[in-house]
């Protein structure tokens, strides 16, 4: 083994966590107009409404009960959905 402390090991949530400490923790910085998206069911939605809670700014939320998380990947529907939404926030 090239480096004896290398693990292959993958922390379950660090997405969970990544969300939690770098988003909700700069939200009340963000001085831009700002549009978040993301699904109701997702299991990182916990994450978005935490940090939409703390926004400060001028924002609009757009939550769907119809696309999963991993639909604004590549599902037609939900990208057309939120890339609509994201078009017409920019050109607003």
């Amino acid at each position: 083994m090239a480096v004896p402390t290398f693990t292959n090991a993958h922390i379950g949530d660090q997405g969970m966590q990544s969300l939690i400490s770098i988003g909700e923790h700069y939200a009340d910085k963000i001085v831009q107009p700002s549009l978040t998206i993301y699904s109701k069911s997702a299991f990182t939605a916990i994450c978005s409404t935490a940090f939409v809670e703390k926004l400060t700014n001028e924002h609009k939320e757009l939550a769907f009960d119809e696309f999963s998380h991993v639909d604004f990947y590549y599902t037609p529907e939900a990208v057309k959905a939120s890339t609509d939404a994201v078009a017409e926030f920019f050109n607003a």
